[in-house]
């Protein structure tokens, strides 16, 4: 009976942690006097230690222009690069993801084969 829920509480678990393995990453500023657009979520730390999540964030000229994540306001925003202290990409992790392979693998293997062997 205990080994029939194994499997599926492994699983539940593996895919609900998988969901939590965004890390940021720095990246700086795109250089130009062209409009270059900043690829998905943005955390921005200002200079004054304030940080706001933006989306569809895009330098032009000496501005950050985005739409805040976390608003209820106004989302648009637009900052004096002067005023920017930091830029972070949201990025995907990958060992995360592979940590949780391998645990839910010996998990599996723990409780779905080795009491087989020694029936």
């Amino acid at each position: 009976m205990q080994t029939r829920f194994a499997l599926p509480f492994a699983i539940l678990i593996a895919v609900s942690t998988a969901a939590c393995s965004t890390e940021w990453a720095a990246s700086p500023l795109p250089p130009g006097p062209q409009p270059a657009p900043i690829a998905g979520r943005v955390r921005v730390t200002r200079s004054s230690g304030e940080r706001l999540y933006l989306a569809s964030a895009e330098v032009r000229g000496d501005s950050l222009y985005g739409t805040r994540t976390y608003s209820v306001e106004d989302p648009r925003i637009a900052l004096p690069l002067t005023d920017v202290a930091r830029i972070e990409e949201a990025r995907a992790s990958s060992t995360v993801p592979a940590l949780l392979t391998l645990v839910t693998a010996a998990l599996v293997f723990r409780w779905m084969v080795l009491p087989q062997m020694y029936d």
